[in-house]
């Protein structure tokens, strides 16, 4: 996770736990990659808006959320036979993998506690933060990596160090800044929300995504 302080400066840190964010009072906002807020069937609307924004080949990087019923699923086979049941489609190993972290975030989100940790998606925040515009390179080839870390550069000067510091750099560490970038709009207010009025799940959580 990247967190940044009263004095502007940032920091990189390892959170076992999302608790551990809840719990922590110095945390003003957080914002995860993780779905947040899950539909009964069907695509959720702030996927489909999110792929609208990027357009291809950037579109692809936004996986499709689960479905609820999916969420007891403990492997791929599983998950697909939970959502073959629903809807008549199976599930990929890539939203197989990431299960266990959304049914986690699920049990411990509420729609007051959504008020603290919110969703967002690093090529969102880095599209937007290009000025509308998705990232030109895939961000596993090494340009596609600088000029993501060019433009938060220019967000945050002091990155540059950070990362020399941070033993086990990864391309995480690039999308925890795009995160941080977005939870610092979301405390100044200049935040933008990819959603509809009527996008509540069966719990009350509310399906966007922040940018």
């Amino acid at each position: 996770m990247a967190a940044i302080g009263e004095s502007g400066t940032t920091r990189l840190q390892f959170v076992t736990s999302l608790r551990n964010l809840l719990d922590d009072p110095a945390v003003v906002a957080a914002v995860i990659d993780v779905p947040i807020g899950l539909p009964e069937a069907g695509p959720r609307r702030c996927d489909l808006l999110a792929r609208q924004l990027l357009r291809a080949p950037r579109a692809s990087s936004v996986f499709p959320a689960p479905i609820r019923s999916m969420l007891p699923a403990r492997d791929q086979r599983e998950a697909s036979k939970l959502r073959f049941a629903a809807e008549g489609k199976g599930c990929s190993m890539q939203l197989a993998a990431i299960l266990p972290k959304i049914r986690e975030v699920d049990d411990l989100l509420n729609p007051e506690r959504q008020l603290k940790v919110r969703e967002g998606h690093p090529e969102v925040s880095f599209a937007i933060m290009n000025g509308g515009k998705s990232m030109s390179n895939p961000k596993r080839r090494s340009t596609g990596q600088r000029e993501r870390i060019d433009l938060l550069r220019g967000e945050f000067p002091d990155m540059p160090t950070v990362l020399a510091e941070f033993r086990r750099f990864s391309l995480d560490v690039v999308d925890a800044y795009a995160m941080l970038w977005t939870a610092r709009r979301l405390v100044e207010g200049a935040h933008r929300t990819l959603t509809d009025s009527s996008a509540i799940d069966r719990r009350g959580l509310r399906m966007e995504i922040v940018a």
